[in-house]
C-alpha cells in the first residue's frame, strides 16, 4: 500500500505542475522521488540513473512532460 499511496503523490505534483513545466522544460524527463523534485533531463537514460544513483528501484517516477498526455492505439 505505501508504494502505491507514494506513486500517487508523484503522479499528483506531476499533474499540479504539468502545464509550467511544459513550458519551461518541454519533451523533458521529471524524476520526482514522493513530494520531491529530483531534476529534469533531456534522455531518459539519464534521469533513470539520476534516480537509480539516489533511491530503490522501484521508489521513484520517470515521467516525460508533455502539455497533453499523447495517445497511443494499439491494432
Amino acid at each position: 500500500m505505501l508504494a502505491q499511496s507514494r506513486f500517487q503523490n508523484e503522479l499528483q505534483l506531476f499533474e499540479a505542475n504539468r502545464e509550467k513545466w511544459a513550458h519551461s522544460h518541454p519533451a523533458q524527463y521529471v524524476v520526482i522521488h514522493g513530494k520531491e523534485v529530483v531534476g529534469f533531463y533531456a534522455e531518459f537514460e539519464n534521469a533513470l540513473d539520476a534516480g537509480l544513483r539516489k533511491f530503490e528501484r522501484g521508489t521513484f517516477l520517470v515521467k516525460q512532460i508533455f502539455e497533453k498526455e499523447p495517445v497511443y492505439a494499439i491494432y
